[in-house]
């Protein structure tokens, strides 16, 4: 595409000058005007698509946002951004033009215009490194200090014993705290040594350290187990609807037996 281009502007060059030997500056202008002439009212007709294609030119000449083989992930500017890691596209081909890529999950190609491309938010992921893995957890709000203590002391020598894997484990902080429901659910984030470019290595990491977060919540005694709610069954006959069973009257066998006598009827 920047062959087309310089193309263009030599041989512009060279019919000005061919021009100017042949019939002198007189012609050379009267030629010049000719190609103004011409050129002037498809400058306007072309306008907006000329614009669009120096944009695109101008994301890949100077901002140079990614390069062939980076896993990048495409969004609106105003959209927000995933806590947990982006759908990615690898990039296989760039021109002036267009941008080849392929879809991580699926194995899927598209070609997209860099025009089309220049407005986004453009995550990189080989040029985001130390991935940060995050990992929500939810705690009875009865399990005490000394226990929330003891599990992230446990965490952080999971972590140092990984040195191949993680830097460093961020923090363990609480980030919703719900008295009626009976948890509070905290956040806890880690550093990887890998970029989000090694996706796979980075999930793997985090699978391992979640199964530990859970397995050292059981130990501890600190898993939230949600409460049993209250449940009504229900039969409906023509229009009216008989209680058959709800969970408060488990053990109670007077109402169950006037429920089943009203089934009956």
């Amino acid at each position: 595409a920047a062959e087309r281009i310089y193309n263009v502007i030599y041989y512009f060059i060279f019919i000005i000058v061919v021009s100017s030997l042949f019939l002198g500056v007189s012609g050379a202008n009267q030629v010049v005007l000719g190609i103004l002439a011409l050129v002037t009212p498809l400058s306007f007709a072309l306008s907006s698509a000329c614009g669009k294609y120096v944009e695109g030119v101008m994301l890949v000449l100077y901002r140079d946002p990614f390069g062939i083989g980076d896993r990048i992930a495409l969004s609106e500017v105003d959209t927000e951004t995933s806590k947990t890691g982006s759908s990615t596209w690898f990039v296989e081909n760039v021109d002036l033009f267009t941008t080849t890529v392929r879809f991580s999950i699926t194995n899927e190609v598209a070609t997209l215009a860099n025009s089309a491309l220049a407005p986004c938010r453009i995550i990189n992921a080989n040029r985001s490194p130390n991935a940060v893995v995050r990992i929500t957890l939810k705690f009875g709000v009865d399990v005490p200090t000394n226990k929330i203590e003891e599990f992230y002391k446990s965490v952080e020598k999971f972590v140092k014993e990984k040195p191949r894997e993680f830097l460093q484990l961020n923090a363990l902080c609480a980030s919703s705290i719900e008295v009626e429901q009976g948890y509070v659910e905290y956040l806890l984030t880690a550093q990887h040594l890998e970029s989000w470019q090694n996706m796979g290595s980075v999930w793997q990491s985090k699978v391992a350290l979640t199964q530990f977060c859970h397995e050292e919540s059981r130990r501890l005694d600190m898993r939230f187990t949600r409460p049993v709610l209250p449940v009504t069954v229900k039969v409906t006959d023509g229009s009216n609807a008989v209680d058959v069973l709800s969970t408060d009257d488990v053990g109670g066998n007077d109402k169950a037996d006037q429920t089943t006598k009203s089934t009956d009827d």
